[in-house]
């Protein structure tokens, strides 16, 4: 229905749709919605397709093994840490490195979890935390196992070069050590056994370290 004036005062005929002198409109237009036309041409309206849904803005956490780059930095950092902490320790006591060791190598794998998580904005699962304590627990072994070999290859030309009085050792602990050099099958084991040490140590503390960051 359209009123016979505006509020302005001016007179309206009965189907105006505006007003002549002020332009005020006088009556609601219905607002239509287009309708999208289907392939074939109907009226009827269309409907999404699934695969024409938006993916998620969110990025699943990439799997924590060897082919993670992030892991793998993370994983060298914190054995780098963990080799200078070690080794600054065996300055002082090979017996207090032991002892340290029982702490370290969890918390390598601790850390390890913490820094992952900082990187990421992803808090690995308890398996998760302990994959990536056993890629540092196998950094730090490997780096080790390799130094550990350098220098008794050095500490071999030494042996050869030298006797028991000049390296100030008793006959029977220098030919002892002769033999352990000549026969290296203990010194080996021994190191396989710290690898495995390393690794099962610090993946023990991943695991731990997501569980209790998960409470946090």
């Amino acid at each position: 229905m359209v009123p016979e004036s505006c509020t302005c005062g001016a007179l309206l005929p009965p189907d105006a749709r505006f007003c002549h002198k002020c332009g005020k409109p006088q009556r609601e237009e219905p607002s239509l919605e287009p309708v999208a036309e289907s392939p074939s041409g109907s009226d009827a309206p269309l409907t999404a397709s699934p695969s024409s849904a938006p993916a998620p803005s969110s990025e699943s956490p990439a799997e924590i093994n060897f082919r993670n780059r992030i892991a793998l930095r993370v994983g060298f950092r914190t054995a780098g840490f963990t080799l200078l902490a070690s080794y600054l320790t065996a300055l002082l006591s090979f017996v207090l490195l032991s002892i340290v060791s029982l702490v370290l190598l969890p918390a390598a794998g601790f850390y390890s979890v913490h820094l992952y998580t900082k990187r990421t904005g992803y808090l690995p699962t308890p398996r998760g935390g302990a994959r990536l304590g056993w890629i540092t627990g196998v950094i730090v072994g490997a780096i080790s196992l390799l130094l550990f070999s350098l220098a008794m290859v050095a500490f071999a030309n030494v042996v050869q070069n030298t006797n028991a009085a000049e390296m100030g050792l008793p006959a029977e602990a220098y030919n002892q050590l002769v033999k352990m050099l000549e026969d290296p099958l203990q010194l080996i084991l021994l190191s396989l056994l710290q690898f495995a040490f390393f690794a099962v140590a610090a993946s023990l503390g991943g695991m731990i370290g997501a569980m209790i960051l998960d409470k946090d």
